[in-house]
């Protein structure tokens, strides 16, 4: 067997897989009091910071229902977590 094929094989073994799985709607309430804006940040490109423009006092949202097939749990999920 060649290193590559080794390798290969190596990486089968090692990957967890998650085949089907359905998440279903949640529904969340959202307090948010931003307390300041990095403009350093935001001038670096981080969007992630425009959430601070705004205040969020009970603010109710949805997360949509959603299938995943075919999913190596290895890049989305870290190691450490039980599967």
């Amino acid at each position: 067997m060649s290193r590559v094929s080794f390798l290969n094989c190596m990486l089968i073994l090692t990957t967890r897989f998650i085949e089907l799985a359905e998440i279903f709607p949640i529904d969340l309430k959202l307090d948010y009091k931003p307390r300041r804006v990095d403009y350093r940040a935001l001038k670096e490109g981080r969007t992630i910071e425009l959430m601070n423009f705004f205040h969020f006092d009970g603010a109710e949202m949805t997360l949509r229902h959603i299938t995943l097939s075919g999913v190596r749990v290895n890049h989305v999920f870290p190691d450490r977590m039980a599967i």
